[in-house]
Order: C-alpha cells, then structure tokens, then sequence
C-alpha cells in the first residue's frame, strides 16, 4: 500500500503519486485504505513493519470494532478528526511503547459501558519505554454517563500483569461515568503480584462525569494487588448534578498536585476526594475545601488553602 514523504497537513490530502526518498520519513494514511476503523486498523497492520506513523485524516470515522494499535507504533489524528463509536466496543486500545496524538473520541452507541482508551495489563507495559497520549477529546454523546473515558485494567492471571510507565498530555473527558479508572483485579486464591504503576498524567479536563479519577483494589489482598506511585498534576474538574465523587484512591505513594474542582455544591455528595482505610503516603494539593475531603488512610498528606 501507499507511503507518502509529506508532512501530514490538516485538511490537506496531497497526491496520491509520489517517490520514496526517505523510507524513515514515510507516512501511512488511513484514507487510503478507507473511511471507517477498518481502514485505520488496515493501516496500522500495514504499518508495522517499519514502524511508520499512521495519519488519520479529518472528519468522521465510524467505529465498530476495537482499532488494536501496536507495539512501538504511532497514530497521528487532525484535530477534527473524529472516531465515532458506533458499537459498544473499547475505541482505542493501546500497546506498549505506542503513541497516540490528536483528535476526538466520540461515543455515540446509545449503550456504550466500554472505553474511549484502553489499557491491558497482559500487555506489560514498562517503564523503561514509554506510552504516550497526547491532545485527545473524549466525549459519551450517547446514552450518556457510562463507560469510561480511559481505562487501566490488570487481573490477576497465571502471568504477573502490568502498566507502567503511560503518560498522559492535554486530556479533556466528557459525560462518562468514570473518567479516568484505574482497577486492579484479584483472582480467587493466585499469588501473582500485579501492578498499575508509576503512570503520569498532566493537563487533564474532567466535565460532567459522575466519577472523576478512581484507584480500586478490587480484592482483599494488600500484598499481591497495586495502584501505588501514580502522578497526576494540574487536574479541573466540573462538577454537574450527575457528579458523585472527583478523586477516589485506593493504594499508595501517589501524588496528585494542583487539583481544581469546580460547583461541588451541584453534587449530591458533600465528599468530592476519598482515600480508604487501604492508602498508606498518598499526597493530595488541592483547592478543594477540607470538608469535601475524607482522609481514611495512613500518613497521607493533603495540602488545602490555609484560609484567614
């Protein structure tokens, strides 16, 4: 199929006849392949050999299956690109050491329960080589306030399970039911550690979901399950009517700095930000009042306004 050597242009689709002069600057456009996700996963199967960027072009995309990008591969989308989940499928689901640009997630399937961004932990992503994120506006215009914007998932399998090392940019999530969702899983009776660890996020903009960001260790086990050293910094979230908590933590040694939440008094909780009885070193900076703040783990540290 077709490289091409331009510069990818917004709204520019140049000709589709030119020469190769430097392999290492080629591009694969979806358009070539087609106009939907078929075309963009086509492209991004195309790509790998090489490990060439995939450029998805401007306008309307519709999604009915799971675009599975690759390892170390790369998607470029214009910024009114828009992917359009038309099926109750997890949109993107990324790969260790990919990354991801650009663009607009939208989920307009009136039963969408799944993800706009995805994140196995079978894949182990690491920290020596990492996954980055970058500019994407992510919105549920369907139903509304279910599934989640991002989505970090590891269980307990007879293989350790891990996500290190993802980096967040410049993420705007709108109308799910939990933005941003860290969950780790126990299996009945396993003893393989698993991990969501030491991921960064930066610049996030949370509007009108009815949870913000949420840690769960979803099992009994304090040796064997981790969502422990995670950053998360200069965070705004909205609160609306539908909002019932801004910040949920279960692990430790995370740190989330300069975060702003907005009209909690639109919410039907007085709580926006909770750490459980199962966070140990946490540190919280935040804007938000201290009777908004429930604080039932050991040695966390929150910082709040020092008020006259």
């Amino acid at each position: 199929m077709k490289l091409r050597t331009e510069f990818p242009v917004a709204g520019i689709h140049v000709d589709d006849h030119y020469y190769i002069h430097n392999r290492q600057n080629a591009f694969v456009y979806a358009s070539d392949y087609g106009n939907d996700g078929g075309a963009i996963q086509n492209a991004i199967n195309f790509a790998d050999t090489d490990k060439l960027p995939v450029v998805v072009s401007p306008g309307n995309w519709d999604i009915m299956q799971t675009i599975v990008l690759k390892p170390d591969s790369e998607i470029i989308m214009a910024r009114n690109t828009v992917l359009r989940a038309t099926a109750n499928v997890n949109v993107l689901q990324a790969k260790p050491r990919c990354r991801i640009t650009g663009g607009k997630i939208d989920c307009v399937h009136a039963d969408f329960t799944s993800a706009a961004l995805y994140f196995d932990g079978s894949d182990r992503f690491n920290l020596a080589n990492p996954t980055q994120v970058n500019n994407i506006r992510m919105v549920n215009t369907g139903l509304g306030y279910h599934g989640k914007g991002v989505y970090m998932r590891a269980e307990q399998q007879p293989s350790t399970e891990s996500i290190t090392g993802v980096i967040f940019s410049g993420l705007a999530i709108d109308c799910f039911e939990t933005a941003i969702k860290v969950d780790v899983i126990e299996a009945p009776e396993s003893t393989v550690k698993i991990w969501i660890n030491a991921n960064s996020g930066n610049n996030l903009f949370i509007y009108n979901c009815v949870h913000g960001i949420s840690f769960d260790l979803n099992g009994s086990s304090s040796t064997y399950l981790n969502a422990d050293g995670n950053t998360f910094t200069n965070i705004q979230i909205q609160a609306t009517s539908e909002s019932l908590s801004a910040l949920y933590i279960e692990g430790d040694y995370n740190q989330i700095n300069n975060l702003m939440i907005w009209d909690w008094k639109n919410s039907v909780n007085d709580v926006a930000i909770e750490l459980t009885s199962r966070t140990t070193r946490n540190m919280i900076h935040t804007g938000a009042k201290d009777t908004m703040i429930a604080d039932n783990g050991t040695d966390n540290k929150i910082i709040t306004p020092t008020l006259p």
